[in-house]
């Protein structure tokens, strides 16, 4: 919670930030995440006090009051991907800021509509119920979608968790593992040419090498701070969904895990603000070597009388 609104104020307060895409990204994850943080924060004190769940002293509408709300945390996991898609399109693709904010806003637009959606199905189907620590997607009594018991309510919770819930954590962790690989791909074919070259003519930029590996460090300990949060709830609910009921230590690592990534997200971030303002170290060095790689193959191909 705290590193999240750290970053939410760091950004507002600099016009500079705010008119780059990087720190428009972080913003967007970091407003999602404090939303979801707040409302974990408050834990079982929403739930139905005619449920045995210690601390719950709320009702039914608390309890979807809440459920609601935390359902946009999911948006979480998509501005990760955002994040590392942006990141491919800048390194491999030398995607401009202008070029960039063609798609931005329609991705922003995107991840709200598709929590929202989320949201009114889970209302309109009476989905949002006690689950775990908190109120979320689950039936009444849960599990009995897959029993012999009648569901009170929430008969389709099941439906929504992979529609909307485990949809958005599992497709974001498979974007966000491709687009590091592209990009330590990427990254590893620049600083090899450039070293192919530069026995026959002196690199203009030497630090480039060194800023490159940073573009890629930057964006694995995002990734690293992605799945240090994600796996261990995710697991926790996969245990819970197989076995029909919590694991008591998964789900306490879980509850602990998941909203930090806000902590660990500032950490990468107070890192980053040491670079360029667009997130990219030392003025988009990486494509300054991508140009400087080029100038020495054409001149080295010139030189052979090729041209």
């Amino acid at each position: 919670m705290t590193g999240s609104g750290l970053i939410l104020t760091d950004v507002l307060r600099n016009p500079g930030k705010r008119q780059k895409i990087y720190y428009r990204i972080l913003l967007g994850m970091s407003v999602y995440d404090l939303i979801g943080s707040c409302v974990m924060f408050i834990g079982t004190w929403f739930i139905p006090k005619t449920f045995p769940i210690y601390g719950a002293i709320g009702n039914q509408m608390t309890c979807t009051i809440q459920g609601a709300i935390s359902m946009y945390s999911h948006a979480v996991p998509l501005y990760n991907s955002f994040l590392a898609v942006h990141y491919v399109l800048r390194v491999r693709y030398r995607f401009s800021e202008k070029r960039l904010r063609r798609i931005e806003w329609p991705i922003h637009l995107s991840i709200f509509l598709f929590i929202t959606s989320g949201v009114i199905a889970s209302i309109a189907t009476s989905s949002l119920n006690p689950s775990g620590a908190w109120c979320w997607l689950d039936s009444v009594p849960s599990g009995c979608h897959k029993s012999e018991k009648e569901c009170v309510r929430g008969e389709n919770a099941y439906l929504l968790r992979w529609l909307f819930a485990f949809s958005s954590v599992i497709g974001s962790m498979i974007v966000v593992s491709v687009s590091m690989l592209v990009l330590y791909r990427t990254v590893k074919n620049i600083e090899a040419n450039a070293a192919r070259y530069a026995g026959r003519r002196i690199i203009r930029d030497p630090q480039s090498f060194q800023k490159s590996r940073e573009v890629g460090n930057q964006a694995l300990f995002y990734v690293l701070s992605f799945y240090a949060c994600m796996i261990p709830s995710s697991i926790s609910r996969v245990v819970e969904i197989l076995t029909g009921k919590p694991n008591i230590p998964l789900l306490y690592v879980g509850i602990v895990m998941y909203p930090a990534q806000g902590f660990f997200n500032l950490l990468v971030y107070m890192r980053s603000n040491n670079w360029d303002v667009d997130g990219i170290p030392g003025r988009n060095s990486v494509s300054r070597l991508s140009g400087t790689v080029f100038s020495l193959r054409s001149s080295n191909t010139r030189n052979h009388g090729l041209y």
